[in-house]
């Protein structure tokens, strides 16, 4: 338990998680996707979105998409799970630190910095309404 007067903050992460951080994505799959930065996270969205608009999802399990030759050469498996699409990317993606490109490290650094000013008006906007719940029970 907490020995603090008031109410504790929530433990709150500062920086970005895995998924959110920006990350370049190597030829031939950023050719695929038109884009050579963003978020992980979005990296396996747009690869979903491609399949499920090239009609790459498995008629009898859905949750399977046989990959085209323009995908299965830019991932390098013949087919793929939402689950398992991650394991796909995860070799043709680079962390922009490691990445030599300055122009695209600095594309990364611009990315990042949106989604950390997304996450703290989120949390503003959550601690401003748990604040006037709290001064709403104190007034009844």
């Amino acid at each position: 338990g907490g020995g603090g007067v008031g109410k504790a903050k929530k433990a709150r992460r500062k920086g970005l998680s895995t998924f959110s951080r920006a990350v370049v994505i190597r030829s031939p799959l950023a050719e695929l996707l038109g884009v050579r930065v963003l978020p992980r996270y979005e990296v396996a969205q747009r690869v979903a979105s491609y399949a499920r608009g090239a009609g790459l999802q498995d008629a009898g399990d859905r949750r399977l998409f046989r990959c085209d030759k323009a995908l299965g050469e830019a991932l390098g498996v013949e087919e793929f799970t939402l689950a398992s699409v991650q394991k796909a990317i995860a070799a043709r993606i680079v962390k922009w630190e490691d990445c030599g490109d300055e122009a695209l490290k600095e594309e990364a650094v611009r990315i990042e910095e949106r989604l950390l000013g997304e996450k703290a008006a989120k949390y503003e906007m959550e601690d401003a309404a748990e604040e006037e719940e709290a001064e709403a029970r104190k007034a009844r």
